[in-house]
């Protein structure tokens, strides 16, 4: 406070002679005095408008804090989105597209299992490598990120072992390889074709020889069996894998294959139908017909080799809703042949042979057994217990049967089916359809 009233001109008499001895001895006491007097003096100029000791204003002060703040906030906000943007090319650079997408064709069945497993289990219809694929029925359509795509018909299984390299199993398939995908593979049990730029089919099936069919461009075909014999087709050529490692050359079947996935589920064609109506034996009772020698009668182009005959619903024991009569088997067997069917049905579809069965409401049933042949050969079989609550001939018997190289000595042969039942076995309804495989027409 003495300082202060000094400064002021306050100080007199004996305390301005105390603080001038105590800055005299004192010096401590003189550093303040120096202290003070340039603050003093300081405070002076600026009271003059001479600013010696940078002294901000309050409202200053306030915007300039206000403007670093900002700025701050704003270096902040640029770093995050960076580092998202960071976050996000680290995301998207390690989920690229995938290996395969696949489509397919209405009705197609199939089943799909993957190599990987956990959250890089593949999902939706995509494939990766070590992803199998098995198509029991219908069609799929390959979309490669490579821009290869191919159309497998049914029965098909393949297994994608890389983005170049396809192992086909067992399949009709065609691919088109574009310019940029040049060394596209595909291997089969017996063959590996390589693309050098083309559009080209593969058959691949159980019990008969690979081939290979190339419409524009050219492939390298390696034989992997044998001598392993390895060539160049071109456009226009077909080969075959044959005996020993060696190629055959075959004709060109562009039919044998699609370009396009269908667009709607193919129809069974119906080639064969009988509810054994003709001859009517309704209006004959049983004693009559046994009489008349008619108790083993059969309809037009059936016959047996035992116990078999007509049967109407007028006996009081039959309930078919097929019509009003059914044919019968005490254990024998009957048979007709369906004339007329060349070796294209033969070897390009699917049939499928269904045939009501029933039995008697006072006794009977047992087993029945129903037959596909081509000649005296049996294609496909099915056999089942007779239901006792097949009164009403609501059971079917079905069976399914898609040509294979097996029985390629048969194409040509004609169709026939069979029936054996055992005690009063009741057959109805018996229907033979196809569902071509082949489709003409096809780019």
């Amino acid at each position: 406070m003495q300082l202060q009233d000094l400064f002021e001109g306050c100080l007199m008499g004996d305390d301005l002679e105390a603080l001038q001895h105590e800055l005299r001895t004192n010096p401590e006491a003189k550093d303040a005095y120096c202290d003070y007097a340039h603050l003093h003096n300081a405070l002076q100029l600026r009271n003059e408008g001479v600013d010696s000791l940078n002294v901000i204003p309050m409202d200053r002060a306030i915007q300039r804090d206000q403007r670093r703040s900002f700025r701050t906030a704003m270096l902040v906000s640029v770093a995050v989105v960076a580092i998202i943007g960071v976050v996000m090319s680290l995301f998207i650079a390690r989920t690229p597209p995938p290996t395969l997408r696949f489509s397919t064709s209405p009705g197609t069945e199939l089943t799909i299992s993957h190599q990987l497993t956990g959250e890089d289990t593949p999902e939706g219809q995509v494939l990766e490598p070590g992803s199998r694929i098995v198509v029991s029925s219908g069609t799929v359509e390959l979309e490669f990120a490579s821009g290869v795509r191919g159309i497998v018909q049914a029965p098909a299984s393949m297994t994608l072992r890389r983005e170049d390299l396809l192992e086909l199993d067992e399949g009709t398939a065609w691919f088109e390889v574009p310019p940029s995908a040049v060394g596209f593979k595909v291997s089969t049990p017996e063959i590996v074709v390589t693309d050098l730029g083309t559009e080209f089919g593969i058959r691949s099936r159980p019990k008969a020889p690979d081939e290979v069919h190339v419409f524009s461009g050219k492939v390298e075909i390696l034989h992997r069996k044998g001598v392993k014999k390895q060539l160049v087709s071109t456009a226009g050529q077909a080969h075959v894998a044959g005996p020993v490692g060696r190629w055959k050359e075959t004709a060109l079947r562009r039919d044998y294959f699609l370009s396009e996935l269908p667009k709607t589920e193919p129809k069974p064609l119906v080639i064969f139908e009988d509810s054994f109506e003709d001859p009517d034996v309704s209006g004959i009772i049983e004693s009559e017909r046994d009489r008349l020698g008619l108790t083993n009668t059969k309809p037009p182009g059936w016959t047996s080799d035992g116990d078999c005959g007509l049967s109407a619903n007028s006996s009081g024991v039959l309930n078919t809703p097929f019509g009003s009569q059914v044919m019968w088997s005490n254990g024998g067997a009957i048979k007709t042949n369906l004339l007329g069917f060349s070796e294209t049905l033969i070897g390009n579809g699917t049939y499928t042979l269904s045939v009501n069965v029933g039995k008697r409401s006072d006794h009977g049933g047992g087993t029945c057994t129903i037959e596909l042949l081509a000649g005296d050969t049996v294609l496909a079989s099915a056999s089942e217990a007779v239901s006792n609550s097949s009164t009403d001939f609501s059971q079917v018997v079905r069976l399914v049967y898609t040509p294979d190289e097996s029985h390629r000595h048969l194409r040509g042969e004609t169709l026939a089916i069979r029936l054996k039942g055992e005690i009063q076995t009741q057959f109805d309804n018996v229907r033979l359809e196809i569902i071509p495989t082949r489709m003409s027409g096809s780019r």
